[in-house]
């Protein structure tokens, strides 16, 4: 009896010894799991956490730079940090007093630690860094007057008025006047030359002192609608348009090694993964948002940075050109053949107007001896008027204030006498309309997106550039989105394969 009941107690020893190390294991293969899990993760989260500090300041992008300060951009170098953060979190190397408190009872190390797929700002032809940019200000992003300024983009595009060269056609119509004027002149040289041809064959006549010579009005020929009023059509006179040249300025940038430079020389970085959202959104509202984000994040004329490698960034997304006074000289010359085109087109449905040049014209004809003309003289009236009524609206734009994009009667400033005498200095403009930032808005909105999205990303490496330690920076080389492979095992004999997929939102 007694040998049985040894038997019997042996097997329930030995069942509950082996239910308890069953237990034991379960436990360490559970804890093994979830360590892995959880370390992993924390590996891949602390790879996030290195966001570049100057490019979130800046600019409220985040992203990894994955060449962290370096000349060499690679994602080796994220991969190194990750197998960094694997290693120290499975020492326990951070634990208080870890080699007398703790004993390891998991054994836990990274096999594998790889960064298998990874999304650049720049990747899309831009599409991430403007779907990051939207999301950073979507929220608190006024769309109130995007309709007003998308009627105002199609309108431009519709009437073709950046495609209009009035300059040109004044200056046709000029040589016409000229050649008009001249052939004047040369037909009253020839008369007087008759009558004084004249004059000599009567005086060798006995009555010669009874002969009355004829009284030949000679044609003027400096009157001319345009004459001192077509050169500062020219945006390069700036000082016609600001208060105080002086104040301009005068950055230049290097754009051999900026970002749309790279790109045309096929030298960016570009990811592996595909776009969450396609290649790009399309909708006008996510793309005026990307706009105000550059508005609101970049520096412009009256609006100036501190310490930008360009004042007028948004002249240079705009323009693309080397220096600020060249970016300022292109947009100012775009927004001038704009409003030019757009005044000539009202006043030739102004009929008081036209009448007034009519008159005006013929008038000149008379004078000159050049009736036939008459309807080029009030052409050319009418291209002076709307080009001083351009002018105008130039110089109140350039002050701060407000221009309506189609004229009427109401809000047509310059009178023909004005017109006729000079440039005016007021800068009054109107109570409503659009300001220089809603036409550089509007020219933004007429860009093809990945050229814009590609200068903004020149200025923002340029600017980047100015800080300590960034002297190498490249938009292409921040990481948005990664995804990392991670095997961890343990020396008891089991093994874990994560995928973790990280993006900033």
């Amino acid at each position: 009896m007694k040998g049985y009941m040894t038997v019997f107690l042996t097997l329930i020893m030995t069942v509950l010894l082996s239910l308890c190390l069953t237990m034991i294991e379960g436990a360490r293969r559970g804890a093994v799991r979830m360590e892995s899990m959880v370390v992993s993760h924390i590996a891949v989260d602390s790879i996030m956490a290195e966001y570049h500090r100057e490019l979130a300041k800046q600019f409220n992008l985040f992203a990894i730079d994955d060449s962290y300060g370096t000349e060499r951009a690679s994602l080796d170098n994220t991969e190194e940090h990750l197998a960094g953060y694997l290693r120290k979190n499975f020492s326990g190397a951070d634990f208080f007093l870890s080699s007398f408190l703790y004993r390891d009872f998991l054994s836990l190390g990274a096999d594998k630690a790889e960064i298998e797929g990874a999304l650049y700002l720049t990747d899309g032809d831009g599409a991430v860094m403007r779907k990051r940019a939207y999301e950073a200000i979507k929220d608190d992003c006024g769309i109130d007057m995007l309709s007003e300024l998308m009627d105002c983009a199609k309108y431009i595009e519709a009437n073709g008025l950046e495609e209009m060269d009035l300059k040109e056609d004044m200056e046709l119509l000029q040589e016409q006047v000229n050649h008009g004027q001249q052939g004047a002149l040369e037909d009253y040289e020839r008369k007087v030359a008759e009558v004084h041809e004249k004059a000599e064959e009567e005086s060798r006549s006995e009555e010669w002192e009874n002969t009355q010579i004829a009284v030949i009005k000679k044609p003027a020929t400096d009157m001319n609608p345009t004459n001192g009023k077509l050169s500062l059509m020219n945006p390069m006179i700036l000082y016609q348009y600001v208060d105080d040249v002086s104040e301009l300025s005068s950055n230049t940038i290097d754009r051999g090694n900026l970002f749309s430079s790279r790109k045309k020389d096929n030298m960016i970085n570009s990811g592996n993964l595909e776009l969450e959202d396609g290649n790009d959104f399309e909708d006008a509202i996510e793309r005026f948002v990307f706009q105000e984000y550059l508005m609101r994040y970049m520096g412009r004329y009256r609006h100036e940075g501190t310490d930008d490698a360009l004042k007028y960034q948004i002249e240079y997304i705009i323009s693309g050109l080397d220096s600020d006074i060249d970016n300022l000289i292109a947009v100012v010359g775009r927004i001038m053949m704009i409003r030019y085109a757009a005044d000539y087109i009202y006043i030739l449905t102004d009929e008081e107007k036209c009448e007034e040049a009519e008159v005006l014209g013929t008038a000149i004809s008379v004078y000159t001896f050049t009736e036939p003309l008459a309807e080029v003289y009030k052409t050319l009236i009418l291209l002076m008027w709307a080009g001083m009524e351009a002018q105008y609206d130039i110089r109140c734009i350039l002050a701060g204030s407000r221009i309506q994009m189609i004229k009427t009667a109401g809000t047509w400033h310059m009178t023909l006498e004005n017109s006729m005498a000079g440039l005016e200095k007021d800068t009054t403009g109107d109570k409503s309309g659009l300001s220089y930032d809603d036409y550089l808005r509007i020219l933004m909105l007429l860009m093809d997106k990945e050229l814009l999205t590609s200068r903004a990303a020149d200025m923002i490496e340029a600017d980047i550039r100015l800080t300590p330690g960034n002297e190498k920076f490249r938009l292409d080389a921040c990481i948005d989105t990664l995804a990392a492979d991670i095997i961890v095992y343990s020396k008891f004999g089991y093994s874990y394969e994560y995928h973790i997929r990280r993006k900033y939102e």
